[in-house]
């Protein structure tokens, strides 16, 4: 959960970090770096995390979906 992602992402897009959203499959990494950034972290379980890696964990997404295109209808264009 680098800083390193979150800043080239405030630096292409011209917001800030609570304007943002961080999407991904692992709680370790992509969840975290939202959260400790200051993004809406979203956690597509689709990938690595199962349902009782996340049940286990204290990281806790503000959004958690089945797949990336259950999404869809929440982005903003």
């Amino acid at each position: 959960p680098h800083r390193g992602i979150v800043d080239a992402a405030l630096a292409r897009t011209g917001r800030q970090a609570a304007e943002l959203a961080m999407v991904g499959d692992r709680l370790y990494t992509d969840v975290e770096t939202g959260l400790r950034h200051g993004m809406t972290a979203i956690l597509v379980m689709s990938g690595e995390t199962t349902p009782d890696m996340l049940a286990a964990s204290a990281t806790r997404p503000h959004l958690v979906y089945d797949k990336l295109c259950d999404m869809i209808g929440e982005l903003e264009g």
